[in-house]
């Protein structure tokens, strides 16, 4: 089975003729298109207070790649009705193997709701779509809990420090992280960030 993500990306792009901005041709591309998005974030000047991820714990292939973007709008179509306003993006999940690939979403919002709110938001659009929660899953060995077991998701939350730095991670644009961005195969047109 194909992966989601490229095992062993160029670090150069193969354009000669021009600056290429793709997601997926190369790490150096990656970085153009990373900077591109990122000086967009900045000029918008709604500066990110808080972040999100939602972790999906089951390995996708190539071929399930609109089971992920379904399950993306409808997970995103739940919140915005909701009134949550953000951008995000999907990402590989380090450690994914041959065998399939496991993905995340990175949501940043300046919402003003609390930490409990926000999490409860994002569990039930999760729910809405069928998915067991982690906590909800829990396994025990002699009355001490040890860990979660069938569970598809998790969300993670976090107060941001400094919003208009975070982009540049959010982005995976620049030195610090030019080399831990994992690439989509190319040719999946699947939408890195929205």
């Amino acid at each position: 089975m194909t992966p989601l993500h490229q095992i062993d990306p160029r670090p150069f792009s193969t354009y000669t003729q021009h600056k290429s901005y793709s997601y997926t041709d190369s790490l150096d591309s990656y970085q153009n298109g990373a900077e591109i998005e990122t000086r967009v974030y900045w000029r918008e000047g709604r500066i990110p207070t808080k972040e999100l991820v939602i972790h999906l714990f089951r390995k996708y292939t190539v071929n399930e790649k609109k089971d992920i973007e379904k399950l993306r709008t409808k997970i995103f179509q739940d919140l915005y009705d909701h009134g949550i306003e953000g951008v995000a993006n999907i990402e590989v999940t380090e450690g994914s193997d041959a065998e399939g690939t496991i993905v995340h979403f990175h949501v940043l919002t300046d919402d003003s709701r609390s930490e409990r709110e926000l999490r409860k938001l994002f569990n039930d659009a999760c729910e809405h779509q069928g998915l067991i929660r982690e906590s909800d899953c829990p396994v025990w060995d002699d009355d001490l809990l040890i860990g979660y077991s069938d569970a598809d998701f998790r969300v993670d939350y976090r107060t941001l420090w400094d919003g208009y730095e975070y982009f540049k991670y959010f982005t995976k644009w620049g030195e610090k992280w030019r080399y831990e961005v994992i690439l989509f195969q190319k040719g999946l047109r699947m939408q890195k960030f929205y």
